[in-house]
């Protein structure tokens, strides 16, 4: 339930707010409802990391390959390592905020 709650917040911030307010479902619903540390962490990982890598995909498929190509001649990494890596990113942002959500939860009660 938390992975589904983080990833359609998520889903709908993304088109409103910068990057970085993925932070603010993931924290929301590690205080409310995760259940474990474990839980939080990789409900709030994998919710992320899923919406960067497809929308990465579809852009990516949408545009011929200019993206990655163009990203490929910034960072000397093959295209899919440059989803890869952006998905991971995106899911650890997450995941840690999730992760202190349920923490600061913990540490009131």
């Amino acid at each position: 339930m938390a992975f589904l709650v983080i990833f359609i917040a998520t889903l709908l911030i993304q088109f409103v707010l910068p990057w970085w307010c993925i932070i603010f479902p993931g924290f929301f619903v590690g205080i409310i409802m995760a259940g474990s540390g474990k839980e939080a962490f990789f409900s709030g990982f994998l919710a992320v990391s899923l919406i960067w890598w497809v929308y990465t995909i579809l852009l990516n498929t949408l545009n011929n390959g200019i993206l990655l190509e163009r990203l490929a001649m910034l960072f000397p990494v093959p295209g899919w390592a440059i989803i890869l890596i952006g998905g991971l990113i995106g899911g650890v942002v997450t995941g840690v905020a999730t992760l202190t959500g349920y923490y600061i939860r913990r540490a009131a009660i």
